[in-house]
């Protein structure tokens, strides 16, 4: 698992974007046969952003993985 990055990934393909209020909550489930897939290769993963025009943003996130 790689946390507190320093450096911003490569971005790929953008699988999903919800603009939000940089104050609100939000939770998403995914419904069956809609989750997220992304490729088990070395270095591969998901990349969560907060683009932001100023400031430093504060971000908490849990992501859950099911291997198959």
């Amino acid at each position: 698992m790689k946390d507190n990055l320093t450096v911003e990934g490569t971005n790929g393909a953008i699988l999903m974007q919800i603009p939000l209020n940089q104050r609100a909550t939000f939770r998403w489930v995914a419904s069956p046969g809609s989750e997220l897939v992304v490729p088990a290769t070395a270095n591969n993963g998901l990349i969560i952003q907060t683009p932001t025009a100023s400031g430093t943003p504060s971000l908490t996130s849990t992501v859950f993985i099911e291997e198959q």
